[in-house]
């Protein structure tokens, strides 16, 4: 499906709001109640669609927030030593700083 599943899915409800309409006219119209529940259905399936997609998304944004905290290296252990480079989190704004491995105790 190559559309946007948001953009349907007020697309599909406005549908439903003139099939709704149409039948405050002719409330035993036999295709337009046929059309009022397929209607529902689609909507109730691109609602998960949505949901599904909302999650997916925020799980790749998670992932990629983790990726780019620990580096390229995820899932390596790295034996640190004095002196290595790499990213600390600054106490004072929560963002990631180049850094130093210090000598602690040793001054």
């Amino acid at each position: 499906m190559n559309e946007d599943p948001v953009g349907s899915l007020q697309i599909h409800k406005l549908q439903l709001q003139q099939v709704e309409a149409a039948l405050t006219a002719d409330p035993e119209n036999a295709e337009l109640l046929k059309l009022k529940e397929d209607l529902q259905e689609v909507i109730t399936l691109t609602s998960q669609l949505v949901k599904a997609h909302t999650e997916e998304q925020e799980k790749k944004q998670s992932g990629k927030k983790k990726d780019e905290a620990s580096g390229s290296g995820v899932g390596v252990k790295k034996d640190w030593k004095v002196g290595d480079r790499c990213l600390a989190v600054w106490s004072q704004d929560g963002l990631y700083y180049d850094a130093t491995l210090p000598a602690f105790g040793h001054g």
